[in-house]
């Protein structure tokens, strides 16, 4: 439910000041209309009887009016506003099995209802067979969505980053109990309350004790980019990342406590790439993509991929036959923090990540998926954490899955499987 109203709160407050201006204005001009009136005083003002009393509301507060409506209807701007008709497309891909493809619809629905709202495609794979089925159009204006239609992986990114790590493993070029200040670049330093304590292993399964997002995320103001549908990571550089580092303390818990931190993930990925000396997504092409046939999960969109790239919402509304979408940007990131949640996929590339997640033994890089989902942390109840994959335990502590979600501006992707095989996931 929060996350249903959250998107909502910023466009209600623009609308009421710009409602509120537009009211005060209105007033504000029709006093300064009002032609004298005989026995007029206070200086002549028109707005003010005889007797002192104003027939309109207080004036004392008009000039602000100004001020509100130009803020509520650049905010307004901000959300920027679209509409489209409505739309119930759905479609499923070639080769996509009867029996999962009922599955999705019936768990999904028709869109008639909640799922109206923009593009979804859902993957499911049971053994050697898998259902494809899309959802809407890439835009409320668009043309159906489809297996290749990109969207935003977010923080499923982290899986590519713990693949990175273990590739690196496997062929001999670190450890995962290695200190983080020994695979440093030039120039970057952990805080002295580390030392060598802080290792790969610790960054990987999120017990370094880091915080969610880096200090100065905060104190350059990229977080209330979040809450204005903005693109929050875009500017955040490798320099921020040197003196955020050289700052961040050892926290309480470190090395037993997990705390999620989109942060340590981010440095994860930046120090994979820069072992490998190449950039993010030539290190994830090279060690894992081009090694499992996926052929349109980028970080960088070009011509290509960018024309099928789904228009991110923070929220499509039902207004009839019409639908109304306020805009988010797409989130871009540089090689600094691209590895906690950079990736843009298709359906078709995911369906190939899952089944070789799935049967790591039918790939080239089985070492690498491997160690990928060997436990590393365990929070002592129902939930531990490999190499970024996140693992739940039944009540039995038998069963259970394996999986991580993600959440961009307008990207709310989940992947995730049974140890068993008996199902795969990706939406």
């Amino acid at each position: 439910m929060l996350d249903e109203i959250r998107p909502l709160i910023l466009p209600a407050v623009f609308f009421f000041w710009t409602v509120e201006g537009a009211r005060q204005l209105y007033f504000w001009y029709r006093a300064g209309r009002k032609p004298a009136a005989p026995g007029c005083v206070d200086g002549g003002n028109p707005a003010v009887d005889a007797d002192g009393a104003s027939p309109l509301p207080d004036q004392r507060i008009r000039p602000w009016g100004l001020v509100w409506f130009f803020i509520g209807v650049i905010g307004l701007i901000c959300q920027r506003p679209s509409v489209g008709w409505n739309s119930s497309a759905i479609g499923e891909s070639d080769g996509s099995d009867a029996g999962l493809v009922s599955i999705i619809r019936k768990e999904v629905g028709d869109l008639g209802g909640e799922w109206r709202r923009a593009s979804m495609n859902v993957v499911a794979v049971s053994g050697t067979n898998h259902g494809i089925v899309s959802f809407g159009r890439e835009s409320l204006n668009g043309k159906e969505s489809d297996a290749g239609t990109i969207y935003e992986i977010g923080s499923i990114t982290k899986v590519f980053t713990g693949i990175a790590i273990a590739s690196a493993v496997q062929r001999g070029l670190l450890e995962v109990k290695q200190p983080v200040a020994d695979l440093l670049p030039e120039g970057f330093t952990v805080h002295p309350d580390f030392g060598d304590r802080l290792q790969l292993k610790h960054l990987a399964p999120h017990t370094a004790g880091f915080p969610r997002l880096p200090g100065s995320f905060f104190s350059g103001g990229d977080i209330f980019k979040v809450f204005l549908n903005g693109n929050p990571y875009s500017s955040y550089e490798a320099e921020h990342l040197r003196a955020d580092l050289a700052g961040t303390k050892a926290e309480e818990g470190f090395g037993k406590k997990m705390e999620y931190s989109n942060y340590g993930v981010g440095l994860t990925g930046f120090l994979m790439s820069s072992i490998e000396g190449k950039s993010y997504e030539a290190m994830v092409r090279d060690r894992i993509l081009n090694p499992l046939g996926i052929s349109n999960t980028v970080v960088e969109l070009d011509e290509r991929t960018g024309s099928r790239f789904a228009q991110p919402y923070a929220n499509v509304f039902n207004l009839g036959p019409l639908g109304l979408g306020l805009g988010s940007s797409s989130w871009t990131f540089t090689d600094a923090l691209v590895g906690a949640g950079g990736i843009r996929s298709d359906a078709a590339d995911m369906l190939k990540f899952l089944r070789a997640n799935m049967n790591p033994e039918g790939t080239s890089i089985s070492g690498s998926l491997k160690l990928t989902q060997e436990k590393h942390s365990d929070d002592g109840g129902h939930r531990s954490v490999g190499l970024f994959w996140v693992h739940n335990r039944g009540s039995d502590k038998k069963t259970g899955y394996i999986w991580h979600n993600g959440g961009t501006g307008g990207f709310r992707p989940f992947m995730g499987f049974t140890p068993d095989e008996s199902m795969k996931l990706w939406s």
